[in-house]
Parts: structure tokens; sequence; C-alpha cells
């Protein structure tokens, strides 16, 4: 059975984001793929991304379409998932973050921007290795 995230369920508790070192909301803008789109573009993707985080805030993601538990590691990472699609490029970008239970906050971990020209297990393969260095570097 799996567990669900507290920031699918806002009777469990509020999202509260607690900035970790060197993690920003607007970081994705520094991911490889994400540089080359137009100021037009990054400002849907800005507001995109703001939205989506307020849906995490009032605890209404959908499970395993705007949020998936990361099986890969024992703790609680998880993704916020966007999936979208700029003038026939397709851009798969997620926020890793980690649920501490007992303090019933999240912290976030870092953006990855899947590279669409991988196949799709090597693709999971680069995106599982790039969350556990997350993991030890917040250990760290």
């Amino acid at each position: 059975m799996e567990i669900r995230s507290i920031c699918c369920d806002p009777k469990l508790a509020p999202l509260e984001i607690l900035r970790g070192q060197g993690v920003s909301l607007v970081g994705f803008r520094d991911l490889e793929g994400i540089r080359s789109i137009s100021a037009l573009q990054l400002e849907i993707l800005d507001e995109l991304v703001r939205k989506k985080l307020d849906l995490a805030s009032a605890g209404k993601l959908r499970w395993r379409k705007d949020i998936k538990r990361f099986l890969a590691v024992e703790e609680q990472v998880y993704e916020i998932r966007w999936n979208l699609d700029f003038e026939g490029i397709e851009f798969k970008l997620r926020l890793a973050i980690l649920e501490n239970p007992a303090r019933r906050s999240i912290s976030l971990l870092g953006w990855y921007a899947k590279d669409q020209t991988l196949a799709s297990e090597a693709s999971r393969d680069a995106q599982n290795k790039f969350f556990r260095q997350l993991l030890d570097d917040r250990r760290g």
C-alpha cells in the first residue's frame, strides 16, 4: 500500500516550504533545456510552477499525476511533476521534496528536468541517481 504525502491532504498538514540550501522555487531556470526557451515561455512556466505549488499548499495535488512517491529510497521523497509542451518541445520538470512527518513539513531538495533524448529506462536511472545525490548532499 502506498503512503501518500501530507501535501496531498490538507487535513493532515499545510505544506510548509523550508528553503533548502541553494534551492529556489525558480531554480528550474538553470536546468539544461530550460535556459533555451523564450522569455514568454519562461513567464508561462513560472506561472505554472506557482500554480502547482499553490495546489500543493492547499493539499490539492492529484496523486500519481501531480505528485508521486520516489520509491528508490527509504526516505519519504516525493516529486511534484510538470509535463509541458512548448511549440512541440516537451519538458518534464520535477521538484524533489523530502517530507518530515514528525515536523509535518516538507523541505525542497532540488529541481530536475528529464532528458527527452534518453530512452525511458535510462531517463529513470538518471533521475534516480540525481534524487539519491540530492539526499546524500542533504545528509552530508
